[in-house]
């Protein structure tokens, strides 16, 4: 279990990670991978992303989303969504709260 076992593989990871984001409110994270070796990295990051054709299954248990047909434009199709869902959500709320 990675939350067990963090402070043991990689001590003192987390402090460094939180002294990084310091001052940094609201930046949000993503990190694409296919490797074994990124498997800490798409943890860390608010949004893991991972291939699903190329990725192993570590990165592929490490992420948050799978990528299953390993095309970087299909990330830049969802997160362009993401944010127009996110608008709309944002707008609707501001119009009923006023």
């Amino acid at each position: 279990d990675w939350d067990s076992d963090r402070d043991t593989l990689l001590p003192g990871y987390r402090e460094e990670w939180e002294a990084a984001r310091a001052g940094r409110a609201g930046d949000v994270v993503g990190v694409t991978g296919d490797g074994t070796n990124d498997g800490p990295a798409l943890r860390a990051a608010e949004v893991g992303l991972s291939m699903g054709i190329s990725g192993t299954d570590v990165a592929k248990e490490a992420s948050d989303i799978v990528i299953m047909d390993d095309n970087f434009s299909s990330i830049v199709k969802a997160v362009t969504w993401g944010r127009c869902v996110f608008d709309n959500i944002r707008k609707f709320l501001q119009f009923q709260l006023t």
